[in-house]
């Protein structure tokens, strides 16, 4: 009788229906094929399952006012110990949906293991108005990894001007420190 339970339990409460039944397709063979279908019957049953963005971070999927939202933990190269620590570092507040890039990768940024961070901006977690591309946001996560010592960062992270990206900040710091321009590899 389970496929008679939920079909009364779909019927009942869709939304949490599709939320349980998501969360359970990880336990699948196919778990992306498995997503994917479960995700177009939800839309096909007027059901969206929302992305995970900025100020919208839940480990599994959850659901918010009757929208679904996909789990982090789902993202590869995310794993349990980082999934907490993303969650912890990004609060789902309205002031951390309204971080510029330039303050998610100064304050931000060292919270969370280089692999991870990368999936966070692969996967579109940072998309957003007034935010760059992803493959932006990607390069300058390197230059700021790779490039920039703590005194350089410290420095940023003092004079932020959050409508601003990250090029114009390390000009202010090749104007202030007399840094070479190529070692940054800023164009």
């Amino acid at each position: 009788f389970p496929s008679h339970d939920s079909a009364v339990c779909k019927a009942k409460n869709p939304t949490k229906f599709y939320e349980v039944y998501l969360d359970h397709a990880r336990r699948k063979a196919d778990t992306q094929e498995e997503i994917k279908g479960l995700v177009y019957d939800a839309r096909v049953h007027n059901i969206e399952i929302y992305p995970p963005k900025l100020g919208n971070f839940y480990k599994n999927f959850t659901t918010v006012n009757k929208n679904i939202y996909f789990g982090i933990s789902l993202i590869k190269d995310i794993g349990e110990k980082e999934c907490c620590k993303i969650i912890e570092a990004f609060p789902n507040t309205k002031e951390i949906k309204e971080l510029s890039w330039i303050e998610i990768l100064a304050f931000y940024s060292s919270k969370i293991n280089k692999k991870a961070f990368v999936a966070l901006i692969s996967s579109g977690c940072f998309d957003g108005k007034n935010r760059p591309s992803r493959n932006k946001m990607l390069y300058d996560y390197d230059i700021w990894k790779e490039n920039l010592t703590g005194r350089e960062i410290e420095f940023i992270q003092g004079n932020i001007e959050a409508t601003e990206g990250l090029d114009h900040h390390i000009n202010v710091l090749i104007n202030n420190f007399k840094l070479s321009k190529p070692r940054m590899c800023i164009s």
